[in-house]
């Protein structure tokens, strides 16, 4: 039924209702109650969301417009049409016609004209409202009546102690993301993504997924979220807090949500981003970077980076690569050196975690872009700026303002290497000319995050089905001629105590560009991205102190350096890319060597 239809056919009342309407006499009410008292067969029903009528949202619900006792709740919903008019869901039972008649008078009250009635599910009652706000409608007859309804109201809401079991089971495993996947007609499973792996936890029967996802996002901060009600045929964000107890400590956790429409019809996919509230209890504000899995050489690096009072640090990586962990650390590095002497402000949509106290956190309000936050934030007198990711070109072009300003600026952008970072920042709205005038750029870090073996149960090489022979060719290749008495691979027996599946961890394999040697800004500004990669590669300008260590090392020579000592397995370096598959200094200095005696500069 089309929705002009819809609204032509019960926006006809029955005369006994037009007699409602039109006298104020309780004799006459009563009377029409009478008439009432069987359910009406000819209203139109819905079962799901996408059956109703486009609305507004819901009138009644709890600190809404219209206030209802919380037991009417279980039996009906006026939802707001427009500024003007309403209409009605309801069970369509006879009992509860006084429950609908008292709340239609309120909504008139409001100013609204109902227009309509409809017939729905508890179900999909329970869908529209903060499922602590619903009991269970009563289903044991008609003798329970009003007083079993009330009574269930003492009952705290199923599906908000489920989210909670689930939440505080994320924070126990250390989770990174909660994955739902609720098709239509099949069980909803949940599954947690720890240390880089999915492992899937429960599953819940259809009607409890669909209820369990529209109480989740039920939840969420009205002004973060991107409609008023779920719906499984729409992409969705919205943010959610929770206070959950874990291990008799309460912990503060905000989730990100991602809800997107998946096939068949009404069946969706949901990803919770898990970020943990930092306890500012003077516990340590950051990880350093030796524990996130920097070599002695990065973090050089990264020490000659913060010295200086101007100058770009960018963040490459992927989704989940540590990018916002890595920064945080260096914020807090800046914080810890400047002791209060310089203004910190960072700009985050939404804080993935808690900086030092001391140093600012502008969060990006609802209907606002980073560019929006940017411009406020430049007016607020900053020495050190960090922009959670340049995703688009308002945003690059405000961030190379802050830099041609004389700041120092930190951000993150998604790039496959170092080098490729800075191609991204071009194509994003920098200026080539910006980007490689000396000084500008102080470093750019790419890293990728790989799984910790666990010490206990770790599998020799020569023990493990994972070492084929091909594998066990191309991990002597890149050993070239080391010893690979201390590889190892991970146990898949799940049997040990002291780890789960093998796993302990994930440490950082990171590459870096560090403060750009002139030849190398030679090839940026002439746009010849693969000299420039070539350049680096090869290890850059020969004596020139700043490339030394890290110039030419790519984030796979790192993992393959924790691989040769133990820490990780050929299995999952090779997740980043084939061993023995890039291209080599060597190859990449002759590379360059001809291409200058070609007369290319």
């Amino acid at each position: 039924m089309q929705f002009r239809q819809f609204f032509q056919v019960i926006a006809q009342p029955a005369p006994a209702v037009r007699a409602v309407e039109a006298s104020p006499t309780p004799l006459v009410e009563v009377v029409v109650a009478e008439s009432f008292r069987r359910a009406d067969p000819s209203l139109p029903v819905a079962t799901r969301l996408h059956e109703l009528p486009h609305n507004l949202g819901v009138l009644t619900e709890r600190g809404g417009r219209i206030g209802v006792p919380d037991a009417d709740r279980a039996v009906l919903a006026i939802m707001e049409q427009d500024a003007k008019s309403a209409f009605t869901l309801w069970l369509n039972r006879s009992d509860d016609l006084s429950v609908v008649l008292a709340a239609e008078r309120l909504a008139r009250q409001e100013g609204f004209v109902i227009s309509g009635r409809m017939e729905v599910t508890a179900d999909l009652l329970r869908t529209l409202y903060d499922p602590s706000a619903v009991p269970a409608v009563a289903t044991a007859g008609a003798g329970q009546g009003r007083a079993g309804v009330e009574a269930a109201f003492t009952y705290r809401g199923e599906k908000d102690e489920i989210f909670d079991e689930i939440v505080v089971r994320a924070l126990e495993l250390g989770a990174s993301d909660i994955h739902l996947s609720v098709p239509r007609d099949e069980a909803t499973q949940v599954a947690y993504r720890v240390n880089g792996d999915m492992t899937l936890s429960r599953q819940f029967s259809p009607a409890m997924g669909v209820g369990l996802v529209n109480a989740m996002y039920t939840f969420a901060d009205a002004r973060a979220k991107s409609a008023t009600q779920y719906d499984a045929n729409s992409f969705q964000t919205a943010r959610i807090t929770r206070e959950v107890t874990v291990e008799k400590v309460m912990r503060r956790v905000s989730l990100r949500y991602s809800g997107s429409p998946v096939f068949p019809g009404e069946s969706s996919k949901i990803v919770l981003r898990v970020i943990p509230h930092a306890q500012r209890d003077g516990s340590r504000p950051y990880i350093p970077l030796p524990e996130l899995g920097y070599s002695a050489a990065h973090q050089r690096e990264i020490a000659r980076w913060l010295t200086g009072a101007t100058g770009l640090i960018m963040m490459a990586g992927s989704t989940g690569s540590g990018k916002s962990r890595t920064l945080q650390t260096m914020i807090g590095l800046l914080h810890e050196k400047y002791a209060g002497r310089r203004n910190i402000m960072t700009i985050e949509d939404p804080p993935e975690y808690a900086m030092p106290a001391g140093v600012h956190q502008v969060t990006v309000p609802s209907g606002n872009t980073f560019g929006d936050a940017l411009r406020e934030v430049m007016r607020q007198d900053p020495d050190v700026i960090m922009v959670g990711e340049v995703r688009d070109e308002e945003t690059a072009q405000l961030l190379q303002r802050a830099l041609n300003t004389g700041h120092k600026c930190l951000s993150t952008v998604h790039a496959s290497s170092a080098c490729a970072a800075i191609d991204r920042l071009i194509d994003l709205g920098f200026e080539r000319a910006v980007l490689s005038m000396p000084g500008n750029i102080s470093g750019v870090v790419y890293q990728r995050l790989v799984q910790v073996l666990c010490p206990a149960c770790r599998v020799p090489m020569a023990e493990s089905a994972d070492a084929t022979p091909a594998l066990v060719a191309r991990l002597e290749l890149v050993a070239a001629g080391r010893s690979l008495t201390d590889v190892f691979f991970r146990n898949h027996a799940d049997r040990c105590p002291s780890c789960r599946n093998g796993i302990v961890g994930r440490t950082v394999a990171a590459e870096m560009v560090s403060q750009p040697d002139l030849e190398m800004l030679e090839w940026i500004s002439a746009g010849d991205r693969t000299s420039a990669a070539m350049h680096w590669r090869s290890g850059g300008t020969p004596g020139v102190a700043s490339t030394m260590g890290v110039a030419g090392v790519t984030a796979l020579d790192h993992a393959i350096e924790k691989m040769l000592a133990g820490t990780v397995s050929p299995v999952d370096v090779e997740d980043m890319r084939q061993l023995g598959s890039e291209v080599s200094r060597s190859d990449a200095a002759s590379w360059i060597a001809k291409h200058r005696l070609g007369g290319r500069r």
